[in-house]
């Protein structure tokens, strides 16, 4: 996998996908969006949805009735440039 530098935090191709899909989708994004999008299962976009959360990209916005994270929000920086 291909990996990108931002302030000294890696970013695989996969994770630069994510990114890129949820700044084309004005910022939020579900995770089944992810699922459709990129094809590939619930576990593996929660697992790197985790890695984005932990690496300052992603806030999870739970839902209202439970505990259940129902998007996510992108956290904006002005290095974000070096993703395309």
């Amino acid at each position: 996998m291909g990996v990108n530098r931002e302030r000294g935090r890696q970013f695989s191709r996969f994770e630069l996908d994510i990114l890129r899909i949820a700044i084309r989708s004005n910022g939020f994004i579900r995770p089944i969006d992810l699922v459709n999008e990129l094809g590939v299962s619930l576990n593996t976009v929660r697992k790197y949805m985790k890695t984005l959360c932990e690496k300052g990209k992603f806030t999870p916005v739970v839902s209202k009735v439970g505990s259940k994270v129902c998007r996510y929000e992108y956290i904006h920086s002005f290095s974000d440039k070096q993703l395309w």
